[in-house]
């Protein structure tokens, strides 16, 4: 070696070995990294493939059944050894990709977002800001449950697809990560919504009363604290800009952040108050105070096994296996067959709707409504306040006798491509528990006369107050239902009924309608009928009014594009206009105007486009 070679070698040993800069380096290099990658469990592969290998065991048993002898000889011709040796070598591939895909599948909270990599040859991102987060819900299938494993569901405010699934995770580690998320989920709406150094008090005070106004009009009731203000000087301007179109994006959206997540409280009178540390929000949302909340309600079994009996697929699925049973001792082996699916389309129904209904019990939580539900699988799920867009009622020929009702709810950022598990806000309950729920999640309806409102919804046919239906000449168009679809509009609420061998009440805020939208056929046209439909994000709720009269169904549409024009000229008026040039008096006027709910998911396919605001 030369000397001088040697010389930087005996420097760089000699540097190394100094106190600290070891250290130093080591950590310079893990913060150019970034957070450390961390790995599911082992199993998780397996339990996520273990169905798709049972079906294909059941198919090919299922083939193998009808010629089992012509299988078995050949399996003898082949040699049973090579068959054991085949069988091996599949289900050592099998085990080798798992172990590969487990290795290459991480995840890891870094700056401001979760991100999630699966994949083996294909490779898949998954990121979700941690500012969007809703909710964290943890999810026990039976065999996870039974090793002690959690899946860990991210519910972030966006899309039908917008979750992302941590699976699986032992109960500890899920406990300590959903402990983590949900910290730094806080965090990060903590930064986002603190005022910049630019910023006067006098601009945060009066975007925050914009906020408290524009929660007041929304459809929970609960307001929005977040200080978006202005700056003081021209030197932020690119701030001021910004913060700025979120506080318009806020008011046009909608959204209602509830204090714990804005970090910021407002007080009664308007004011902002303190802010909230990190420490106080994630003890509000995992501390004690949520551990003994007081259970709001609880489903008892027997009642979830009555409502099943009770059910109009319960009958079909013991008429068609009656059917069956009677065609197959008849010899007609055809039709017997051809029953089959009915009685196994019923039957899948009814055991999913057990699988997802038992155990029902519900908390009211500083986050939201905190349901708790399910059989095989259980699951908890946290609704966010002000996430939910509309609720429905639904009741059977068979449930009225009981007064019993199922609730469904639309829940910003659950599609209908989620289960339908989780839409559902009461499976089976008398009218005074379904009351209780609704009223957890939209405060609204406590207000005087609004509940009075719903109840006529649920129980009345033909003229009732406050409420325009069909007109008589509809009858030809719907026979049976025709006095029960009908409308009620009061000045925050939509509340429509309809349904007639399966009553249907549906209430809505005018703020989260998505587009109004008129539809006339020729025959309507002969008789000045009109249909209405309001557009919603896709899922459990549908809002279509049929065959009102002329002047009612231009009267509604009317009214409800004005509602919608309103509120987008006052977004486009704050997003426009600085915010330290616009009095705050002037901002909480604005924001008291009604809002949209945005989505850009397409509308209800029920509706037949013709007019269109």
């Amino acid at each position: 070696m030369r000397p001088e070679a040697k010389g930087r070698a005996d420097r760089r040993r000699a540097s190394a070995l100094e106190p600290g800069r070891g250290q130093e380096a080591g950590a310079k290099a893990a913060s150019a990294a970034g957070p450390a990658w961390r790995r599911l469990h082992p199993a998780t592969p397996y339990l996520r493939s273990w169905g798709v290998i049972l079906a294909i065991i059941a198919v090919g048993l299922f083939n193998m059944a009808e010629n089992l002898a012509d299988a078995l000889d050949a399996a003898g011709r082949l040699g049973w050894h090579w068959l054991a040796l085949g069988l091996a070598a599949v289900l050592a591939v099998a085990f080798a990709w798992a172990f590969c895909w487990w290795r290459r599948a991480r995840f890891r909270l870094a700056e401001g977002v979760l991100e999630l990599v699966t994949g083996v040859v294909f490779r898949q991102r998954r990121t979700v800001r941690l500012d969007r987060v809703e909710a964290v819900d943890t999810v026990r299938p039976l065999v996870p449950r039974l090793m002690g494993l959690v899946k860990l569901r991210v519910e972030s405010a966006g899309g039908s697809d917008s979750a992302v699934e941590l699976a699986y995770l032992k109960v500890s580690d899920a406990a300590r990560w959903r402990r983590e998320i949900l910290q730094a989920a806080a965090s990060a709406r903590q930064a986002a919504e603190a005022p910049g150094p630019g910023e006067t008090e006098a601009a945060v005070t009066g975007a925050g009363m914009a906020g408290d106004a524009a929660g007041d009009a929304i459809w929970d009731g609960a307001g929005d604290g977040a200080g978006d203000g202005a700056a003081a000087g021209p030197a932020g301007g690119a701030a001021v800009r910004e913060r700025a179109d979120r506080t318009a994006a806020k008011a046009f959206e909608g959204a209602a952040g509830d204090q714990t997540a804005s970090g910021i409280g407002l007080s009664s009178a308007g004011a902002p108050g303190p802010p909230k540390s990190v420490e106080t929000q994630v003890g509000e949302l995992l501390g004690d105070s949520d551990a003994r909340a007081p259970e709001l309600f609880a489903v008892p079994t027997a009642r979830v096994l009555a409502s099943m009996a009770l059910s109009i697929w319960v009958w079909l699925a013991v008429a068609a296996g009656v059917a069956a049973v009677a065609m197959l001792i008849g010899g007609e082996l055809d039709i017997a067959a051809g029953l089959l699916p009915v009685v196994f389309g019923a039957g899948g129904v009814i055991w999913g709707r057990l699988m997802s209904d038992f155990g029902f019990a519900a908390k009211q939580t500083s986050r939201g409504l905190t349901l708790s539900h399910g059989l095989t699988t259980r699951v908890s799920q946290t609704i966010a306040n002000g996430r939910v867009l509309a609720v429905t009622l639904s009741q059977g020929p068979l449930w009225r006798r009981f007064g019993w009702w199922r609730a469904q709810m639309l829940v910003a950022g659950y599609g209908a491509d989620s289960e339908q598990k989780q839409s559902v806000l009461v499976p089976v309950a008398d009218r005074e528990t379904v009351r209780r729920a609704i009223w957890a999640v939209a405060p609204a309806l406590a207000q005087p006369g609004a509940w009075e409102l719903v109840t006529s919804a649920m129980d009345s046919r033909g003229a009732a107050p406050g409420f325009t239906g069909e007109p008589a000449r509809a009858r030809l168009f719907d026979p049976f239902a025709w006095k029960r679809e009908a409308f009620a509009l009061t000045e925050e609420m939509l509340v429509l009924r309809g349904g007639w061998l399966m009553r249907t009440a549906t209430v809505l805020h005018h703020g989260r309608i998505q587009g109004i939208e008129l539809s006339q056929g020729p025959w309507d046209r002969r008789r000045d009928l009109a249909s209405v439909c309001l557009h919603l994000p896709s899922g459990p709720v549908s809002a279509v009014i049929p065959h009102l009269g002329g002047a009612d169904a231009w009267a509604l549409v009317e009214g409800e594009a004005a509602r919608l024009n309103a509120a987008m000229r006052a977004a486009l008026a704050a997003r426009d206009q600085p915010a330290h040039d616009q009095p705050a008096a002037h901002a909480a006027a604005d924001a008291q105007e009604s809002v949209e709910q945005r989505s850009p998911r397409a509308p209800d396919s029920a509706c037949l486009p013709r007019f269109r605001w």
